[in-house]
């Protein structure tokens, strides 16, 4: 079927945050030529609307060609369904960058579904989706290097473990050394054990209760460790006697 343009609209919260101009203009000029090779995917939005489910490069194309509809399939999809097949449409047709797709799957796992069917959907298991997925806890200035393609998706990953402290000191080090990706995973590990080493041993602030009670049991254990020493030395001296006797009787 052809659908208006004018009624149909994109989701809001599809995978796909960032369209490449120059591959637009390309895809346009390829439509132009040689026509609507594969229809855009639509489902039922409210008020007799679409909404876009596979096909929004197709759809910002025609549109810039100044055409009113497009050929379309329409899909009666639930909400799984759905994201499933943006998340595949997005990955194979054009690979989403790593910002992108993690906030694409998180999306996935906040509506319900689990790793293990995401993992299904785009052909991974459920450990790479909880991976990548772990780079949303990068800092903005790290999140931003990542979509642009300038911080590997790995160094992302050990990034990601860091506090944001931590983070601004390892993005400060690559950008004024410009360090290999490599070089990047390294510090990371650094600053994470140095941050997880000073945790381990953060001073402990105690009540005045807390710190009698404290006083209190060590004075306890003086005591003890002073009266175990006294019966050692008594329990030598005995042994000590009882072997003179013995000695003295075998005379």
């Amino acid at each position: 079927v052809k659908v208006p343009l004018s009624m149909i609209d994109r989701d809001e919260s599809q995978p796909r945050k960032q369209f490449d101009e120059e591959a637009l203009q390309q895809l346009a000029r390829s439509i132009e030529d040689n026509g609507m090779l594969q229809p855009v995917t639509l489902c039922k939005g409210s008020g007799g609307r679409y909404i876009i489910v596979a096909g929004e490069r197709r759809f910002r194309s025609v549109k810039s060609l100044g055409w009113s509809d497009i050929p379309a399939v329409v899909m009666d999809i639930d909400q799984n369904g759905f994201r499933k097949m943006q998340m595949i449409e997005n990955v194979v047709r054009e690979p989403l960058n790593p910002v992108d797709f993690a906030q694409g799957l998180q999306r996935m796992v906040s509506e319900g579904m689990t790793d293990d069917e995401i993992g299904r959907a785009i052909g991974r298991d459920a450990g790479y989706v909880r991976w990548i997925v772990q780079i949303l806890k990068c800092s903005e200035q790290a999140l931003h290097l990542l979509a642009k393609g300038q911080l590997k998706v790995w160094v992302g990953w050990h990034l990601s473990r860091l506090s944001q402290n931590g983070q601004f000191k390892a993005l400060r080090v690559f950008q004024m050394q410009r360090f290999s990706a490599g070089e990047m995973v390294a510090l990371c590990e650094r600053i994470y054990a140095e941050e997880h080493q000073t945790a381990m041993f953060n001073e402990v602030v105690l009540t005045s209760t807390e710190t009698h009670m404290l006083r209190s049991f060590e004075a306890a254990y003086t005591r003890l460790f002073k009266m175990m020493d006294r019966l050692q030395r008594v329990e030598k001296v005995k042994c000590g006697t009882v072997s003179q006797l013995k000695l003295t009787g075998a005379e």
